[in-house]
């Protein structure tokens, strides 16, 4: 047993009845049985002295400032001297798990990360991550803002008819945005007929059983991109009357009648294969309404043939027959006739025309 006496090593203190002994900066050799004595009294303790923690300090740290967008991940990253260094990441005061908000991480190379998952605005403030057992640390702030949603695919115009199922689709950059839908300047509310879906980064609107009164402009406005594009509906277009095979006469007025289902559908009147021209004798007339006339004021044997009504793709066709009318008689006999005077006189008048008619004197 060796004996301490004062000095840089070791101090002696007694206060009263108080006896201390202090080991100036102690060290693993340190580690052993000490007993005082005093007036042939004893009086034995052990110190057990342990290996110093390590020392551990940033090699890199964290940026002054994070900006992040809502509903996306924002990850802060620093690096340790050590893979074994403790650390604890803090926002404000207050120490921060790992759980469904927030992902804690450290690799072999030191680097310390948080992330945070899904971003909200109540994230932003000040963060800071902390060695254990140490006053070391790195801090940051983070801000939040809304994250920019634009669209990477824009609506299309489009042209239907009545009775369709349409749908309008766009695409934004991001699965997580979320968007409105407008006809005009009103917003559109989902119902039985009008559809509003999302497909990932896809947007959609479906309109059931479309009508005519769907035409017009639509958009989808997203919180940083607006896209638009007209909507053209047609009327299921058919032939309400067709045309029909007809005899007419030379000469005569004949009027030819169709009608559209489609009000606002052309129509084009062919004869023979060839576009009708009009004229003083050949009127071609859109009453409104889907109703149309091919007008003949004077037929003419050369109007004989195939007439056609043509509207898109439908076609409604007919055989005209123009018969021959009536014409003044040509009448061919002598100037002078002799007979006896006692007797009927029958003169025979030579004529062309449909009827034979007998002149008696």
């Amino acid at each position: 047993m060796a004996e301490l006496f004062p000095g840089s090593k070791y101090k002696f203190k007694n206060e009263n009845d108080t006896y201390q002994l202090i080991i100036a900066n102690p060290k693993v050799d340190d580690t052993g049985k000490y007993t005082i004595e005093i007036g042939g009294v004893h009086c034995t303790g052990f110190l057990t002295v342990e290996e110093p923690d390590p020392c551990y300090s940033f090699t890199k740290a964290l940026k002054k400032k994070y900006d992040g967008y809502t509903k996306h991940e924002v990850e802060l990253s620093c690096t340790v001297s050590n893979s074994l260094a403790i650390v604890g990441w803090y926002k404000g005061e207050v120490k921060l798990e790992d759980n469904d908000r927030f992902s804690i991480s450290k690799d072999i190379s030191g680097v310390c990360r948080l992330t945070i998952k899904s971003a909200e605005f109540e994230d932003a403030g000040d963060y800071s991550c902390r060695l254990e057992k140490q006053t070391d640390k790195t801090a940051t702030k983070v801000t939040i803002v809304e994250y920019p949603y634009k669209f990477v695919k824009v609506l299309k115009h489009q042209q239907h008819v009545e009775k369709e199922n349409i749908t309008l689709v766009c695409e934004l950059n991001d699965a997580g945005g979320e968007v409105k839908w407008f006809k005009g300047d009103q917003e559109i509310k989902p119902d039985k007929r009008l559809v509003i879906s999302k497909d990932g980064r896809k947007r959609k609107l479906v309109i059931k059983d479309a009508k005519v009164t769907d035409a017009g402009m639509f958009s989808c406005v997203s919180n940083a991109d607006k896209t638009e594009a007209e909507l053209v509906v047609n009327y299921l277009n058919r032939f309400n009357k067709k045309l029909k095979d007809t005899v007419a006469v030379e000469r005569e007025k004949l009027v030819l009648d169709i009608e559209l289902q489609d009000q606002t559908a052309p129509a084009e009147w062919t004869f023979n294969g060839q576009p009708i021209v009009p004229s003083d004798r050949i009127e071609i007339k859109n009453l409104g309404g889907g109703k149309h006339q091919l007008i003949f004021n004077s037929l003419e044997m050369e109007d004989d043939g195939e007439i056609k009504c043509e509207s898109g793709k439908m076609e409604s066709s007919m055989i005209l027959t123009v018969k021959k009318g009536e014409s003044k008689p040509i009448i061919d006999f002598p100037s002078t006739f002799e007979a006896p005077a006692s007797k009927p006189i029958v003169i025979e008048v030579p004529y062309k025309s449909k009827l034979q008619i007998h002149v008696h004197s």
